[in-house]
């Protein structure tokens, strides 16, 4: 087809048309030129020249709206620079009257740039003083919080000192003890070590009387090379104050063992040892040798008495059980005597001092010689007094006893005989006991 219809001027030469479209893409009238293809195309779908001229009529716009879309979104993001580089490139696919409309938008673009450099720059300013300052103020936290840490809590400690309160002075010494092991190596370790002693010296002066051992845990917090005469003084003084209870300790358990209270004695004992165990070895050296010893003997006794206890009861158990074999009509004047030979007074007749009375007594005995210094335990019969003359002349009038086995009535049999033995060797251990139980402490 050579001729395409028109309703003004009639029939249209499609070279002529070809030519027109040629001309409105020249003269960038790219959409007026896209709808002559359209037309044509409409009429002869297979002119190839039509196609080639509608294809790059097609390309040209897509060039173009995809430079305008990227300069208005940078327009709208108030990115100038980039969006007026957009719409220079976007001026080379425009008309005459689409021009005039970007060149608007360039024109405003250039008044806008140089306001936007002023108020960038206004902005980094404003950015870097508030950098500065940020800075600034994190170097001073860090200095203040980090640098300073060890300076602040010390100033804290120190706010809260005092020298009447014992409670608060004990709790300062804590914060400082507490500080000084948070910061060992510090700048401000001496200051809190003298800190340390200063409260200290305050506060055993204040306690000592009354609580002498608190007392003395202080006086040992007290810096014995820069105060070394506080230091003496105090410790003077609580060891005064200790000594003083050490005594009072000592002295009740001497009671206590007096009364044969050995538990009671050895408890004091220990609360005295416990005393010295609060000073150096130098300071009571002797007095603990002394504690050890009466510590020793009081164990002993406290096993002893219990041994003597025994010994007592059987004892008693042994002398009834001697006297129910007894024959019943001599059971009133038959007694155990426990004594030691003094002297021989005459034939058969002896003086000698009853162990259980400490007093002296006549014995006679028909069947057994004693010589001075014997000791016996012996069934006899009690036989009234008799008088007998001592070494001066002098007639003495004692309790006089008889060896009931020297009696026509004994009946000797070897229970008897076991009963005397054994009863003779308790009462024997029963003095050798007593006689340590009276030991008295250091």
């Amino acid at each position: 087809m050579n001729y395409l219809s028109n309703s003004r001027s009639g029939v249209i030469p499609v070279k002529e048309m070809l030519i027109h479209i040629e001309y409105l893409i020249n003269n960038k009238k790219h959409l007026d030129a896209l709808t002559e293809c359209n037309r044509l195309l409409n009429a002869d779908r297979n002119n190839t020249e039509a196609k080639l001229l509608f294809n790059r009529v097609s390309s040209l716009m897509n060039t173009k709206m995809k430079i305008l879309e990227s300069a208005d979104e940078s327009f709208n993001k108030k990115d100038f620079k980039s969006a007026g580089i957009f719409y220079l490139n976007y001026i080379k696919y425009c008309d005459d009257i689409e021009c005039d409309f970007i060149n608007a938008k360039l024109q405003f673009i250039q008044d806008r740039i140089p306001q936007l450099r002023k108020r960038k720059i206004l902005i980094n300013t404003i950015y870097t003083v508030l950098l500065i300052t940020i800075l600034s103020s994190l170097g001073f936290l860090a200095y203040y919080y980090i640098y300073m840490q060890e300076d602040r809590e010390f100033a804290e400690i120190e706010n809260g000192d005092s020298t009447e309160d014992v409670k608060i002075i004990e709790h300062q010494i804590v914060k400082y003890e507490r500080f000084l092991r948070k910061y060992e190596d510090g700048k401000n370790k001496d200051k809190a070590r003298e800190k340390v002693s200063a409260l200290s010296e305050i506060i055993a002066e204040k306690i000592y009387s009354d609580d002498w051992r608190t007392a003395l845990t202080y006086v040992k917090k007290i810096d014995n090379k820069e105060s070394p005469k506080t230091y003496s003084d105090l410790l003077k003084i609580v060891r005064n104050t200790a000594t003083k209870e050490y005594k009072q300790h000592v002295n009740l358990a001497k009671k206590y063992d007096k009364e044969q209270k050995f538990p009671e004695a050895k408890n004091e004992i220990d609360k005295a040892m416990s005393i010295t165990e609060e000073f150096s070895a130098s300071d009571m050296e002797t007095n603990k040798q002394i504690l050890a010893e009466n510590r020793i003997l009081l164990n002993k006794k406290i096993k002893l008495i219990i041994k003597f206890r025994d010994i007592d009861r059987e004892i008693s158990d042994k002398s009834d059980e001697l006297k129910r074999i007894t024959p019943v009509s001599n059971n009133s004047d038959i007694v155990i005597l426990n004594g030691i030979i003094i002297k021989k007074s005459s034939v058969n007749i002896y003086i000698a001092r009853d162990l259980s009375t400490k007093k002296l007594v006549a014995l006679k005995s028909v069947s057994e010689n004693y010589n001075q210094g014997d000791d016996f335990t012996l069934q006899c019969i009690k036989s009234g007094k008799i008088n007998i003359n001592d070494d001066t002349g002098n007639e003495m009038i004692l309790p006089f006893y008889k060896v009931f086995s020297d009696n026509d009535e004994f009946d000797k049999n070897y229970e008897k005989d076991a009963l005397i033995q054994r009863l003779g060797y308790l009462k024997a251990e029963k003095e050798k006991i007593d006689s340590l139980l009276h030991v008295n402490l250091l």
